[in-house]
């Protein structure tokens, strides 16, 4: 599989190293409702979602009402930014950075971030991002995934 598509296969990879457990992936809507499902089962609910927008538009609008206010860490292929659909539902707000995104008009309001990556550094992108969920998932602390983003901006330019 294309390494871009891979980035959030990678960062459940090294997240599993870490003995997070549990943890999901779904590459459709149905599959997200299932990931969803037995977490309920099992009287859990999401800490976060980490989302790939690369060759995502279509399903992109159907994840926000399954995500409800669970923070968000969306990963954006930068050669395709603008066609990923995460435009349509994702506008930055003004009082804040850039890189600290509100979901809003036809989204839910939730903490999110937005990471750029570029095909030759996904695999660096998805370890530096597993470190900082990793902390997240420990403390709660949405603050260090939001300045991260700068981070991961830095990175991506030389790597698209």
């Amino acid at each position: 599989m294309d390494q871009q598509l891979r980035v959030c296969s990678k960062v459940l990879e090294l997240l599993r190293e870490k003995q997070i457990a549990p943890l999901g992936l779904a590459g459709t809507v149905e599959e997200v409702r299932d990931v969803l499902v037995q977490l309920k089962k099992n009287r859990l609910s999401p800490g976060i979602f980490v989302i790939n927008t690369f060759g995502a538009k279509d399903i992109l609008p159907g994840l926000n009402p399954l995500m409800g206010e669970v923070p968000a860490l969306f990963l954006r292929r930068q050669l395709f930014a603008g066609k990923s659909g995460l435009a349509d539902i994702i506008k930055a707000d003004a009082s804040k950075s850039a890189t600290t995104m509100i979901a809003q008009g036809r989204g839910t309001p939730r903490l999110t971030a937005v990471w750029p990556y570029g095909s030759k550094n996904s695999y660096e992108t998805a370890k530096y991002a597993a470190g900082v969920l990793f902390r997240f998932l420990q403390d709660g602390d949405f603050t260090g995934i939001a300045s991260a983003a700068k981070a991961a901006q830095i990175q991506a330019k030389g790597g698209s």
